[in-house]
């Protein structure tokens, strides 16, 4: 992520922001890149230096925790600051003896609406707790569930929301309809972490979703940019096109991030395992963290699901002809996933892609010639 280091380094709307009285309820929303992540770390610097020091700032995973953590040192944050949504609230519920490991059996989403339903049944019984913290900062809010949202307002004397609705790939709740109904919006337009054909690729996906364009308030200056797409005609060939263009990257892209995911767990654990067997393997995060203090471990790997916030110099998404596997929510996966690169994107598969990924192909290579009407008709004698 690119750390802000000076005020001049923000933009009006970034600026109006940070401008903002500490007490109060905001959300603040905008496309990817546009410092979502950054405005809130900033705030919370503020409020802690405005003697409003009981905040946490929460994350929505595990690996954009583990990212955002390295990047709070440059605003002073301390890392017990900020914490991720659920395990902040099973601390508050063990905190006050309320059970919470009888939820093991259950999918990921029913444990997050049953610890929240006991986090706001705890808050009804003992009313003190109403309050209890000056200010919640959220992130990726769009994917919030609604009594995720209820909590986060009960427990804060104030809450400041941060998400993008075009990103939202887990709750069906429209989280950030109801914060709105409670909090000022600030809308971020401009965005400078995607480059011009990235927003291409990303486009292309986001109109087969109904969502606006990301490429109209693009205002990328980074290094010269580029979007690959590779057929191979097996996984095989694809994970050996992705390595030789890891090898590439880690010279010309030195101390930067590079991201690797797959649409499925056996997919992502299959390039992991690929990945390890080569030259590569010491330059391999380990499994869901983000960064590391072995400067040559460069290389995030990950299924699509658990990249949501991150960044990356460059983005390898792989056997993306299972893409289709993810359901209805996959348009909004592929978009999010595409959202992620900075600089470069290579998207590999058998040629089997859905028609949306296929239009991303055709906004970002060249103009095919049109074919001779002649050649659309079969050949006698063609087999």
């Amino acid at each position: 992520m690119s750390w802000w280091l000076d005020i001049a380094d923000l933009d009006p709307d970034q600026k109006r922001a940070i401008g903002l009285p500490a007490k109060g309820n905001y959300l603040l929303v905008g496309p990817p890149g546009s410092g979502k992540t950054n405005l809130l770390l900033i705030r919370a610097e503020y409020l802690i230096r405005s003697d409003m020091p009981n905040v946490f700032v929460l994350m929505f995973n595990e690996a954009l925790h583990d990212f955002v953590v390295r990047g709070g040192v440059h605003y002073d944050v301390p890392r017990n600051k900020i914490r991720k949504m659920l395990s902040w609230e099973i601390v508050l519920l063990r905190e006050n003896a309320v059970e919470v490991d009888d939820l093991d059996d259950v999918s990921l989403v029913e444990k997050r609406r049953t610890i929240a339903k006991r986090v706001l049944a705890l808050i009804e019984s003992k009313p003190a707790l109403e309050g209890h913290v000056d200010c919640l900062l959220i992130d990726e809010a769009q994917d919030c569930l609604a009594e995720e949202v209820e909590v986060f307002f009960k427990c804060a004397k104030n809450v400041c929301f941060a998400g993008d609705s075009k990103q939202r790939i887990f709750s069906a709740d429209d989280a950030l309809g109801l914060v709105g109904a409670k909090a000022k919006k600030i809308e971020l337009k401009t965005h400078y972490r995607i480059s011009h054909e990235i927003c291409r690729a990303a486009d292309a996906v986001g109109a087969a979703a109904g969502l606006e364009s990301v490429g109209q308030n693009c205002n990328y200056k980074g290094p010269a940019s580029a979007v690959h797409f590779f057929q191979c005609s097996s996984d095989q060939g694809q994970m050996e096109a992705m390595e030789k263009t890891l090898k590439i990257q880690l010279a010309a892209y030195p101390g930067e991030l590079l991201g690797v995911a797959a649409p499925r767990k056996v997919d992502r654990d299959a390039i992991r395992g690929f990945l390890e067997s080569t030259s590569l393997v010491n330059n391999l995060l380990p499994h869901r963290e983000s960064g590391s203090d072995e400067a040559e471990r460069l290389i995030y790997i990950s299924h699509l699901q658990d990249i949501k916030g991150l960044e990356f110099r460059a983005m390898h998404l792989g056997l993306m002809q299972h893409l289709s596997r993810l359901g209805e929510n996959q348009k909004r996966i592929a978009y999010t996933a595409i959202t992620r690169a900075k600089t470069t994107l290579s998207i590999y598969s058998d040629g089997n892609i859905p028609g949306y990924l296929e239009k991303a192909r055709v906004a970002v290579e060249p103009p095919k010639s049109k074919p001779d009407l002649a050649d659309l008709f079969p050949k006698k004698g063609k087999k």
